[in-house]
């Protein structure tokens, strides 16, 4: 029960907050209440500033009476507005005091606001003072959650170094493979070797040159300086002056299986030999693995694996297995299967020199190395430069197809060349063999370990919530896509921990030592790794990006975008049904007409992604990345024209706008709603993120003031939590406003109706054979019965049966309503009255919302 306010404690006297109360609640009596009001406004007022000032409460005292004088202005409208309702009778005054007071005009509404004018609203401050904190942690998480993203980010760079890992790159493909010139016009067996060579001969024929003209084995073994001056052994294998070869070149060939074609076919006779796609393997049984070495041991003297061998081998043997030949020691074993790599193999030592490792490619095309078996051709090096600290390994990749297709090498079609069968491919990447050597490395070091500790901080926190929720039956609360996008961004972030620490300890514990004479596979192994980790890192930076949206709810203009999305999805889904239907037909139209003769739709990936080009990137030639014009190949012209309008018109023109629209709705929506929710707080819109800076920097800077030690905000709450709890509540009429707000519902809903009614009525009848008032010329059956014998001859000798008569013309015939009448009368006049009283209530519904939101 509510302590009532002595006069010794507020010794002020005049109206205020308790006379606004006795008029929310509709009784207007009580002047001892105003005085308390009064007593409380003038403590708030005077106490902290002017306490002994009798200026200042003289001219409080004055205010208050002024304010008396219009609360009982007031009161006698709303008892003159009350008594004018005299249709519910005395037993529902109450309810007819709160319509009357939902009556007042908006003039009104606000001399009840004039009551309160430069009061201190004691719900609305105590409400803003406990949501403040809510804003602080809200943004302290989403700052917090940002660091630890940048944190992230500037981890994965400095690991990345991505800047020397482009001029390598750019070093490679440029300049060593020139992929835009040499290696684009590969295209068969010969031009792989003419690739390597440029034009190398063994001098075996007079009148040809017997110094090799270049190419990039000329380039990855010279052994003679710009000037013609020998270069040193110690300094040989160094690529374009900075970058040195480690070990040689690896050259790996995968043959496939040939034999008889398949099936009984009639052209057997002319065509007898077929090859397939399926490697040639002979992979030895496997025994145990060794744990002292790490290794898998291998049964190397089994019978079968040993046939399997032989078998594998081709070639002239006559000459390769000649001892006192040239082929004998130096291309004998390119020609043997190598169940380590499984496949076929040549190494050029950078030790052996520049014209051993040309002539050794000169007599592998000598002896036809490569022939219809061959399916993949694959070149791989490592260098290291010093002056980035990396290693680079590179490989290309060449690939045959049983149609005997191979499309040249496109750099700007990489995404779209490797999904068609035959091509060339490029692979480099950067490997850091020495992780931590300077200090820079220590930093990163650092950072990797704070970045780690912070992480799994994160990741204890949501294990903890996940463990009380489900002790406390609560975890049916906690699955909701928040907590799947926060396990699945954790999972990413621990599996790229444990695959951080698992490259850091293969390239530590396999170290290489240089100079080297045979090929190192832990470079390979090492880029794959890292290639994998990249992976990783590229979905967990998407999840991070999504997981900001989380941490825009606090805020109401931050989270416009999460409303939007969510008031969309049920849209979104059946838009994406209907338009993924719709592209994948075009999809499979596209490779069924047109995968014949262009790349771009050879496969159905392919074609999807050069249909999804024109959506997004604007390439309208549909061949973006080849250059084919509106695939006006001659068989399929007119085809290619229909498909490539209708294509356009529906999904660029139709089912894009469409998407634009749905969300273009949803973002109104949400909009309203936030508009709505601000209104409910007494704010014309919602919060901005700078409304929220503004006020933390007024609360910092008012702890510079030296009074703020005294006055500070827990004081001031529980000041006001005080005064709140020894104020009496304005009483609630909510249910008899809610009452209100149906009757005038329902009124609305039938003036809108009979409105819409006297519009078809006021229109002429003559003008509209549809037209209500043609329901009063009408006949009834019997009526049409009798006239049917003087009309027709078929009826005269036998009257027409009025049953007979609906059964059969009952879709011909159309009926009046039963309780359709037109009543002559000024339609005009009525629709302008009804107007006007549906005007009035539109404004009473508004004046009624206003006044349902002002409790809360």
């Amino acid at each position: 029960k509510p302590q009532p306010l002595s006069s010794r404690e507020f010794p002020s006297v005049g109206g205020g907050v308790g006379g606004w109360s006795g008029l929310r609640s509709g009784k207007m009596g009580g002047g001892g209440a105003l005085a308390k009001g009064g007593a409380v406004k003038a403590k708030l007022n005077n106490a902290p500033t002017a306490a002994n000032s009798e200026k200042k409460a003289k001219e409080k005292a004055k205010e208050n009476k002024a304010k008396d004088q219009r609360a009982e202005a007031l009161k006698l409208r709303m008892e003159k507005s009350i008594s004018s309702m005299g249709s519910a009778g005395p037993a529902s005054s109450s309810k007819d005091k709160a319509s009357g007071f939902a009556t007042l005009t908006g003039a009104e509404m606000e001399d009840v606001g004039d009551v309160n004018a430069g009061m201190i609203n004691v719900k609305r401050t105590i409400a803003e003072m406990d949501r403040w904190p809510g804003i602080v942690q809200g943004y302290t998480e989403l700052g917090l959650y940002s660091c630890f993203v940048c944190l992230y980010v500037i981890v994965l760079l400095m690991q990345l170094d991505v800047g020397p890992s482009y001029a390598i790159d750019t070093m490679i493909r440029n300049n060593l493979l020139d992929q835009g010139d040499k290696l684009a016009a590969v295209a068969s067996h010969g031009d792989i070797f003419a690739y390597l060579l440029q034009s190398y001969s063994d001098g075996n024929f007079e009148g040809e040159e017997t110094e090799p003209m270049g190419g990039v084995l000329g380039d990855m073994f010279a052994d003679k300086w710009y000037n013609d001056d020998p270069i040193p052994a110690d300094e040989s294998g160094y690529l374009f002056g900075y970058n040195r070869l480690i070990g040689g070149v690896q050259i790996e060939q995968k043959r496939g299986y040939k034999g008889g074609c398949t099936g009984d076919s009639l052209y057997s006779v002319f065509y007898p030999q077929c090859y397939n796609d399926t490697y040639i393997t002979a992979d030895p049984p496997f025994l145990y693995f060794n744990e002292t070495t790490g290794k898998d041991v291998y049964d190397l003297t089994d019978a079968t694996f040993l046939q399997q061998v032989e078998d594998s081998k081709f070639g002239d043997r006559t000459l390769l297995d000649d001892a006192s030949g040239d082929y004998y020691g130096s291309v004998r074993e390119s020609f043997e299967y190598n169940y380590t790599i499984e496949g076929y193999r040549v190494f050029l030592d950078l030790a052996k020199g520049t014209t051993f490792n040309l002539k050794k490619i000169s007599q592998l095309r000598e002896m036809r190395w490569l022939d219809r078996q061959t399916r993949d051709i694959i070149i791989k090096f490592t260098f290291y430069n010093g002056n980035f600290r990396r290693f680079a390994f590179a490989q290309v990749a060449f690939k045959f197809d049983q149609g005997g297709q191979f499309i040249r090498f496109d750099p700007e079609s990489a995404a779209v060349q490797h999904l068609v069968r035959g091509g060339t491919s490029v692979l480099t990447a950067s490997i850091k063999m020495e992780p931590y050597i300077v200090p820079e490395d220590f930093l990163r070091l650092g950072l990797e370990i704070v970045f780690m500790i912070w992480t799994f901080i994160y990741i204890t926190n949501f294990v903890r919530t996940l463990i009380v929720a489900a002790v406390t039956f609560k975890l049916r609360d906690h699955l909701n896509s928040w907590m799947i996008l926060d396990l699945g961004n954790y999972l990413c972030f621990v599996m790229y921990f444990v695959m951080r620490v698992n490259l850091m300890r293969y390239v530590v514990n396999n170290m290489v030592e240089v100079p080297t004479n045979s090929y190192q596979p832990v470079f390979q192994i090492a880029a794959a790794m890292t290639r994998t980790q990249l992976k990783v890192n590229f979905v967990n930076c998407l999840l991070c990006i999504f997981r900001f949206f989380k941490f825009y709810q606090f805020q109401p203009r931050l989270q416009i975008v999460n409303k939007t999305l969510a008031a969309s999805t049920v849209n979104l889904y059946h838009f994406c049904v209907i338009f993924f239907v719709i592209f994948l037909g075009f999809a499979v139209i596209g490779n069924i007409m047109f995968g014949g003769q262009y790349r771009d739709f050879h496969t159905i990936p392919n074609a999807m992604q050069a249909l999804f080009e024109t959506l997004s990137a604007g390439n309208f030639d549909l061949g973006p990345t080849v250059g084919n014009s509106l695939l006006t190949y001659p068989n399929n012209a007119v085809m290619g024209i229909i498909f490539f309008v209708s294509w356009i018109f529906i999904c660029a023109m139709v089912l894009l706008n469409v998407f634009v629209a749905i969300l273009m709705d949803s973002y109104a929506a949400a909009q309203e709603e936030g508009e709505a929710q601000a209104k409910r707080v007494g704010l014309d819109k919602p919060q901005a993120v700078g409304d929220d800076i503004g006020k933390a920097i007024g609360i910092m800077s008012r702890t510079l003031d030296p009074r703020s030690w005294k006055y500070t905000e827990a004081n001031l709450y529980h000041a006001l939590s005080h005064l709140d709890k020894t104020m009496l509540d304005p009483e609630d009429k909510s249910f008899y406003f809610k009452k209100e707000k149906e009757r005038l519902e329902e009124e609305k809903d039938k003036i809108t109706e009979r409105l819409e009614e006297l519009e078809i009525l006021a229109e002429d009848p003559q003008e509209q054979l549809f037209h209500p008032a043609w329901n009063q010329k009408s006949v009834t059956m019997a009526e049409l019965a009798r006239t049917l014998p003087k009309v027709s001859k078929t009826f005269r000798s036998n009257n027409p049966d009025e049953n007979t008569m609906e059964a059969v013309w009952q879709t011909q015939l159309y009926f009046a309503p039963e309780d359709d009448t037109y009543v002559e009368e000024d339609e005009e006049r009525d629709i302008v009255t009804l107007r006007e009283k549906l005007t009035a209530l539109i404004k009473e519904n508004a004046a009624l919302r206003n006044a349902l939101a002002e409790p809360s």
